[in-house]
C-alpha cells in the first residue's frame, strides 16, 4: 500500500505490526492502537486493546504514515459500559481496573507491565505454548464474537484502491487473511493483503 501511495506522488512509510524499537519487545515505533482509534476504527477498551464494533479486539494493526489527502474518521466513544470480562479473566490481574474513559495518559497508570511480562515469559517456557503470547483478553471480549464465529465475515472482494495498486505495481499480488478498512468505518474492504514485489 505504501508503494501505491508513493506512485500517487505522496510520501508513505509503512510501519509493520510487530516492529519494535527496544530490546525488551514491549515498545513499538508507533502506537497502532492510537492511530486506529484516531481514524475512527474503534475505541480503547478496558483491556487497553483497540475494540472495533464488528470484530472486537480480534484485529491486527499496521500503519502507513502518509501526506496523501485522505478523508479522516473520528474517534469512537468507548462502549465497554459495565463489562469487565477482561479484568476478571486476566490471569495475573495486570489490568489495574481503572480503565481510561478515552485514552490512557500512560500505560503504567492503568496496566502492570511487569506482571504481564513475567507471565508471558512463563508461557514462552511452556512446551504447549512456546511463545510470549496470552490472548485471554481477546478471547473473553464480547465485542465481535459473532463475526469471529462466522469466520471474520464474508469476502467482500478487493477494494478499488488495492485493485488499482495491484495493476500499477508489476508483479504485485494478494494474499490473506488481512483486513483493510475505509476511513471512518470498520467495514472490511477485503480479506486480502497487497504484496508488492521485492525491488
Amino acid at each position: 500500500m505504501a508503494d501505491y501511495i508513493r506512485l500517487r506522488g505522496a510520501r508513505a512509510l509503512a510501519i509493520p505490526a510487530s516492529q519494535r524499537v527496544r530490546d525488551d519487545g514491549y515498545d513499538g515505533a508507533i502506537s497502532h492502537k492510537a492511530v486506529a482509534r484516531s481514524a475512527g476504527l474503534g475505541w480503547i477498551g478496558e483491556s487497553l486493546l483497540l475494540i472495533t464494533p464488528a470484530y472486537g479486539p480480534r484485529v491486527r494493526l499496521g500503519t502507513v504514515l502518509t501526506d496523501l489527502p485522505l478523508v479522516a474518521g473520528a474517534p469512537q466513544t468507548k462502549r465497554c459500559g459495565a463489562c469487565q470480562a477482561c479484568l476478571a479473566a486476566c490471569p495475573v490481574k495486570a489490568l489495574l481496573g481503572i480503565g481510561p474513559p478515552d485514552y490512557p495518559e500512560s500505560r503504567a497508570a492503568v496496566f502492570d507491565l511487569g506482571a504481564c511480562a513475567r507471565r508471558l515469559k512463563f508461557f514462552l517456557n511452556q512446551p504447549a505454548v512456546g511463545q510470549m503470547v496470552c490472548g485471554v483478553w481477546v478471547q473473553v471480549c464480547p465485542w465481535g464474537k459473532k463475526a469471529a464465529r462466522r469466520g471474520h465475515g464474508s469476502e467482500l472482494g478487493k477494494s478499488s484502491m488495492m485493485a488499482d495498486a495491484a495493476k500499477e505495481l508489476p508483479g504485485a499480488g494478494f494474499e490473506g487473511p488481512c483486513y483493510y478498512f475505509a476511513a471512518g468505518t470498520t467495514m472490511p474492504l477485503t480479506r486480502l493483503r497487497l504484496v508488492a514485489p521485492d525491488r
